[in-house]
């Protein structure tokens, strides 16, 4: 099982240029400590999490580290065209000789549908028919394509990647879990996927895959360790309070964007993603011992391939130490 970090970019000071430098830093970090992973996510219009452009992040971060491989959690495909995406994600996995890895989701911000003309009812089919346009664009010559939303004619991008680009969806959907099987593309779990929900998952993936394509699943965990439990939870509860009101500020300070998601798929989708007792339920937060006996809890049921874990803390000096202790105490008795 592969260790790993998520970021957020979160901006706990107020202070845009510092959060984006803090963030860095604590990649680096996690490199130094010896984690395999670390996981960007993609965010708009929101000033705590300062993620709205993936790939100058991911670009910056793969310049700034040269051992941890950095991966997208996830791109918002259908906000991009698949020949630029397709060009920029070769010319990123052959900068950072191999460390990149390549998520990509369909979004749940209906407000950023709509600043940027989308369809949100149609973002899942127009990520998974650009997705099998970077496909073909990244290992094919004279590519061409007709589908609902692209034509491409006779399109060869340059450069060209070394390797296979391991591929991974953030979705529950079965539309995605099907396209993950039969293409052999891992799957990205949220902070808040229960074991049920992870083992339908996991069913339905084999039911539709050859037999020799491995269930890869990385699965993000708020996580947090102190002497005590009742230290642990503390902090624990604070920072994923903070984080799920600032998720969820647009709703509450948007009218139009409320009446937007109410009574809709999206509001569903948002109310799971930012669950606070969900991702509570869910977390690996207690002292070593009790870290320790959640993580082989999730070994025992899960074929994991990656694990990663998200701090749940204010202080970026508390994650630190955090992940040091999960290095030094936790990983060597899993």
């Amino acid at each position: 099982m592969r260790s790993g970090i998520f970021c957020l970019f979160e901006n706990w000071n107020q202070d845009h240029q510092e959060s984006l430098k803090e963030q860095i830093e604590f990649i680096q970090y996690a490199e130094k400590l010896g984690f395999d992973e670390a996981w960007l996510t993609e965010h708009h219009f929101n000033n705590f999490s300062l993620c709205p452009s993936p790939i100058a992040l991911l670009s910056y971060a793969l310049a700034s580290t040269s051992k941890i491989s950095i991966g997208s959690a996830a791109i918002l495909l259908a906000h991009y065209h698949p020949i630029k995406m397709a060009e920029s994600i070769a010319t990123l996995e052959l900068l950072s000789q191999g460390r990149f890895l390549f998520g990509i989701a369909k979004g749940a911000f209906p407000i950023f549908d709509i600043s940027m003309g989308a369809n949100p009812d149609k973002n899942r089919t127009l990520m998974l028919e650009a997705n099998r346009i970077i496909q073909k664009l990244l290992y094919e010559e004279e590519v061409y394509f007709q589908g609902e939303f692209f034509e491409i004619n006779n399109v060869s991008i340059r450069p060209k990647p070394q390797r296979l680009i391991p591929t991974y969806i953030a979705s529950e959907s079965i539309e995605s879990i099907i396209e993950a099987a039969k293409e052999g593309y891992g799957i990205l779990a949220g902070m808040g996927a229960s074991l049920e929900k992870l083992h339908f998952i996991e069913e339905n993936f084999r039911t539709n895959a050859l037999e020799e394509t491995p269930f890869t699943l990385a699965l993000t965990r708020a996580f947090f360790v102190a002497e005590s439990h009742e230290e642990a939870m503390e902090e624990a509860r604070m920072a994923i309070d903070i984080f799920i009101q600032c998720m969820n500020a647009a709703k509450e300070n948007n009218p139009t964007f409320a009446q937007i998601i109410q009574d809709t798929t999206y509001e569903r989708l948002r109310s799971e993603l930012f669950d606070q007792n969900a991702i509570l339920d869910q977390a690996i937060i207690g002292t070593p011992k009790e870290c320790i006996e959640k993580i082989r809890t999730l070994k025992e049921n899960l074929p994991l391939s990656s694990l990663i874990l998200k701090p749940a803390t204010a202080s970026y000096k508390k994650a630190k130490e955090a992940l040091r202790i999960y290095k030094e105490e936790i990983e060597p008795l899993l």
